[in-house]
């Protein structure tokens, strides 16, 4: 993601997409933290003792949906809050890529102030150049950018070096910070979709994207990049849908439209991409044959396939480890459940999709329960609609 970003932003320079590769960032050096900051009972408890820039290239920080701590700086000197966007990262400019676009782009003064009673967490990953990369502007904005006055650049910076004065020494930027701008695109996948292309800024929906990150580059460094890509393909047209409409001969996979599932007898208000392990023909013999196929996966949104697949990934990793706990719970060793019974585990993902209802006895999907061994459901953070039985009479 952050490479993409990167080559977004240097076509909002006036660059190719290119210009942060090569010998600069061929080999780059991240950090992760992973924060926690305690709840707090005064206003002027800080969660992170630093009012700081960051020293590296990009950082894209994930946060708690339902605690507003993050803040950034703007001209008049004043603490803008940057409020949590349920699906979203956070994107902020450090003082390498300041460095290298001539001065033009800001690394932004921020802090964290967490002043719910309740703990915060995030992630922050931080992208960096190569951990010996000699850092000063590139050429290509030198030349576009010769007069700019905000280039503070005088010399050459050995990354490595700098990171190391700036984790070792408490200090505070002078740097001038800016507005806020919050970027948000009708189409937040294309500015990575089309990043391996080198005449992407003949689309219009790139240009846009490119147009509203260089505005937030310059007018303080913090944006949004927005991951929700499903809500996009249920609000496609009807017929657009059904491209990959669900078929006996496509082994039951693709999209199953509103109406057609039923539970216990009773229809279900919801739509649906039904996805499966692929498997070799045959594999199951008979009682598999139904299910061969290719999963089904539409074309817009863009690498909507690619998405999916890495997160299904990441799905039966944590199902993995979730079970190897329960296990230990159960009294076992952490591997009973492994072996000849979930060696090689077969997997179904339903891609759901439920519309708004005016009745109360309207349900999205009927009482049931999940015939396998764990379900993960990965849901709206905005909206209340999955029920549980109690233990008995479900």
């Amino acid at each position: 993601m952050t490479e993409n970003i990167l080559r977004g932003i240097s076509l909002a320079l006036g660059g190719s997409p290119y210009e942060f590769e090569g010998k600069m960032v061929g080999d780059p050096f991240w950090v992760m933290r992973i924060i926690g900051y305690p709840g707090v009972n005064q206003e002027n408890d800080i969660g992170w003792v630093k009012t700081v820039t960051f020293a590296g290239l990009l950082t894209l920080i994930n946060q708690d949906d339902d605690k507003t701590a993050l803040q950034v700086r703007n001209l008049a000197g004043d603490w803008i809050s940057a409020v949590p966007i349920p699906g979203s990262f956070i994107c902020n400019i450090g003082d390498m890529l300041k460095i290298l676009s001539n001065g033009v782009y800001e690394s932004t003064l921020h802090r964290v102030i967490n002043n719910s009673p309740r703990y915060r967490v995030c992630v922050a990953f931080f992208y960096e150049t190569n951990f010996d990369a000699e850092v000063e502007p590139l050429d290509i904005f030198k030349e576009k950018y010769p007069r700019n006055e905000r280039s503070q650049v005088s010399k050459r910076v050995v990354y490595g070096e700098h990171l190391i004065i700036m984790e070792g020494v408490p200090w505070i930027k002078d740097n001038p910070t800016w507005g806020m701008l919050f970027l948000a695109s009708n189409d937040p996948k294309r500015q990575i979709v089309k990043c391996d292309d080198p005449d992407m800024m003949e689309d219009a929906g790139v240009a846009e994207v490119v147009r509203k990150l260089d505005r937030a580059c310059r007018d303080v460094g913090f944006f949004y990049v927005v991951k929700e890509v499903t809500h996009q393909f249920f609000e496609l047209p009807y017929e657009e849908k059904l491209k990959i409409k669900i078929t006996p001969a496509a082994g039951y996979r693709g999209y199953q439209r509103l109406g057609i599932n039923f539970t216990n007898g009773k229809q279900d208000l919801h739509e649906a991409i039904d996805c499966y392990t692929e498997f070799t023909q045959g594999k199951y013999g008979e009682i598999g044959k139904v299910l061969e196929g290719p999963n089904q996966w539409p074309e817009n949104p863009l690498e909507y396939k690619e998405l999916m697949e890495e997160y299904i990934k990441l799905c039966i990793d944590l199902s993995r480890n979730i079970l190897r706990g329960i296990s230990l719970a159960l009294g076992g060793s952490p591997y009973e459940f492994e072996g000849k019974m979930v060696g090689d585990p077969f997997w179904i993902m339903r891609i759901l999709g439920y519309p708004g209802v005016n009745q109360e006895n309207d349900i999205g999907c009927g009482a049931h329960t999940d015939y396998g061994l764990l379900s993960i459901i990965n849901q709206d953070d905005d909206k209340t609609a999955l029920q549980k039985g109690e233990k008995l009479g479900r």
